[in-house]
């Protein structure tokens, strides 16, 4: 499990994260929702350790995450950021390749993750593609991929920051169908994500912030109730159930 306690990350005298408690399952999907600006991006880079709290601390089995090694926590903890700044016309081969550089696994081990990986996210076709010609969304699965030949058995936590961005509709399914699969296999897994729908469909529990703070964390269909939803996003949220499914829409 992955707690944050009493998170605050303030910048330029500006709160961004303020007095974050927040408990990371083993097995399950935790999705956190909420507006444009709400600390979200933020919040998981406290939780990574990209950046150090203000206040507060982020424990991992009862020990501070900051003190454990770089090499260690890259065993630990898989990251996917929003930002994935590469300008280089790896292959998108290489690029899931440095996935597995922090394991330090035989060659012939890591070229069958990586295959797999590729497999997995529907993109062997593109092995040997430069990764600058690839489109927003092929970029964003290689960098899927990436992560996923970076989890191992001591892997204990993914954190993803708005992995579905870019990919169309048939992949983003495929991607929230891993992740579950990751969950299953006793992962903490941690996905902010802004499509509501998709939340409630995959995810175990759900928290949902506003202006740097969290303001209910519960099961899906207690945490979407839209009058909530319709305060913090400040529009009138509705939801319909189809085939079991909730399903939302701004009125």
């Amino acid at each position: 499990m992955i707690q944050a306690r009493g998170l605050t990350y303030r910048r330029e005298d500006r709160s961004i994260v303020e007095r974050v408690d927040l408990s990371l399952e083993a097995g399950k999907l935790h999705a956190l929702i909420g507006p444009n600006g709400s600390g979200k991006s933020t919040l998981l880079k406290l939780l990574s350790g990209v950046i150090e709290p203000n206040e507060g601390g982020v424990f991992l089995s009862d020990k501070q995450l900051k003190e454990y090694g770089v090499s260690e926590r890259s065993l630990l903890l898989a990251v996917l950021l929003q930002e994935q700044w590469l300008d280089f016309p790896f292959r998108a081969w290489d690029v899931v390749a440095m996935g597995g550089y922090p394991l330090g696994e035989l060659e012939s081990v890591l070229q069958v993750q990586i295959t797999q990986a590729l497999k997995a996210l529907d993109i062997e076709e593109l092995a040997e593609h430069a990764y600058t010609h690839l489109s927003g969304g092929e970029k964003q699965r290689v960098h899927l991929a990436r992560l996923l030949v970076q989890i191992g058995d001591l892997t204990r936590c993914v954190l993803l920051d708005e992995p579905l961005k870019a990919i169309d509709l048939t992949h983003q399914i495929s991607v929230m169908r891993l992740l579950k699969g990751l969950a299953k296999q006793g992962k903490s897994v941690f996905v902010v994500m802004h499509d509501l729908s998709l939340a409630a469909q995959f995810a175990d529990s759900i928290s949902l912030m506003s202006a740097g703070r969290i303001v209910h964390t519960g099961t899906p269909d207690d945490a979407l109730e839209t009058t909530r939803l319709s305060e913090v996003y400040q529009t009138q949220v509705e939801s319909v159930r189809v085939d079991g499914q909730r399903l939302f829409y701004v009125r």
